[in-house]
């Protein structure tokens, strides 16, 4: 799979019969559907076998594939859009098609920030379309990263996996005091004095436990 498609179906499994409600044919065990994108202009095909998922976009006139969509920096407006569109596709196919594997708080946990903080997503990068970060709205100072990154990014495990996972503030020099390595781990891309990083998914902690970090973050800031 590609880095959009891991970041899209990691965590999900396969349910079988949702694909051919969703008019997927199968041959040998593999399921395939096409759909017209991009003005009809391109195809894009996808096939699906024992939750590995396979996609591509194909120019009707050429018969060639497309592949600019796929790069995670300095994007045409056009490469821009079919990426926008092929993120579009996949995501509604893990919608319909799809089931989650493990317990995920992040919809719970981004939910309640917002409300509490009146915090808006800002998002960092066109190479990096799932991090975003909040601010606190007086100094602009960041209390929380969001991220999906792979496990073995920060030693939950040796897997290249990709779960969600928010980055936040501790207490000065502190941050060894918060890891456990099981709920709890060292920061991802910030200060590892004085940040730490919490899984929303796998052997998480409870979602109170988690704002109570996420306001320690917020003061912190």
């Amino acid at each position: 799979m590609n880095y959009i498609e891991k970041e899209i179906f990691n965590g999900y499994k396969l349910n079988i019969p949702s694909l051919t409600k969703y008019e997927f044919l199968e041959k040998d065990g593999t399921f395939a559907r096409n759909f017209d994108i991009l003005d009809s202009n391109f195809t894009l095909e996808i096939k699906i076998k024992d939750s590995d998922i396979s996609s591509k976009i194909v120019d009707k006139e050429s018969g060639d594939e497309y592949k600019l969509h796929l790069l995670k920096q300095n994007l045409g407006k056009f490469a821009l859009s079919a990426k926008n569109e092929y993120i579009k596709f996949l995501i509604d196919i893990r919608e319909h098609c799809f089931t989650k594997e493990f317990t995920d708080l992040t919809d719970e946990v981004i939910s309640e920030i917002e409300k509490k903080y009146h915090a808006r997503k800002e998002y960092l990068r066109e190479k990096y379309p799932t991090f975003f970060v909040y601010r606190r709205e007086d100094n602009k100072k960041w209390f929380l990263l969001f991220v999906k990154i792979e496990e073995n990014k920060i030693g939950m495990s040796e897997s290249e996996n990709l779960f969600p996972l928010i980055v936040i503030r501790c207490k000065k020099n502190e941050a060894n005091n918060y890891i456990n390595k099981k709920t709890i781990f060292h920061a991802y891309h910030m200060n590892k004095s004085n940040w730490i990083s919490v899984p929303l998914n796998h052997q998480v902690l409870n979602k109170e436990k988690i704002i109570e970090l996420v306001d320690e973050s917020y003061r912190i800031a």
